[in-house]
């Protein structure tokens, strides 16, 4: 009832100052064109960075596949063989042996991994010498000696050795 009483000049003079609107005839697309330059250049940068990302992991599978392909390469013949191979520490401790030990010495290389090279001479000297030959000459071929078994068998053996860089 109080909205009937004012006129219709009252009405438009409140409304126009409560309520007000403008046209704007002009916009300023320079903002949006800057937002979305920046954007697209983000969007290209990432881009980018996949790409080089995506080609550096497949290089990396493609090299983990060769490694893996060698390892178990390596793991069939060191596995296989027949003649012993091993390798010991500065020390004479064993610190690598071919299965195949087993069936020359009886013993199981977890048994030798950590004990010392020369308890398994039957004359502990022979170890020295092969050792003062290594150290002199760096390597050594058919080098004869006696080993004990882990029946307490002795058995001839000849050896190859050569002295590894590491070791030195």
């Amino acid at each position: 009832k109080a909205i009937d009483t004012i006129s219709e000049e009252e009405r438009a003079d409140i409304y126009n100052r409560w309520i007000t609107i403008k046209y704007l005839r002009e916009f300023d697309f320079s903002v949006i064109w800057k937002i979305g330059t920046g954007i697209l250049v983000i969007l290209i940068a990432i881009g980018y960075w996949n790409r080089r990302l995506a080609k550096e992991i497949g290089q990396r599978k493609q090299t983990e596949i060769e490694l893996y392909d060698s390892r178990a390469k390596y793991k069939n013949l060191f596995e296989n063989l027949i003649d012993v191979y091993y390798q010991t520490d500065a020390k004479g401790q064993f610190v690598m042996l071919s299965p195949s030990v087993e069936a020359t010495l009886g013993y199981k290389p977890e048994e030798l991994l950590g004990t010392n090279v020369a308890d398994l001479y039957v004359d502990p000297s022979k170890r020295d010498l092969l050792k003062q030959r290594l150290m002199s000459e760096k390597r050594v071929e058919d080098f004869e000696t006696r080993f004990k078994t882990k029946d307490g068998t002795v058995i001839w053996a000849s050896t190859n050795a050569k002295l590894l860089e590491e070791e030195r």
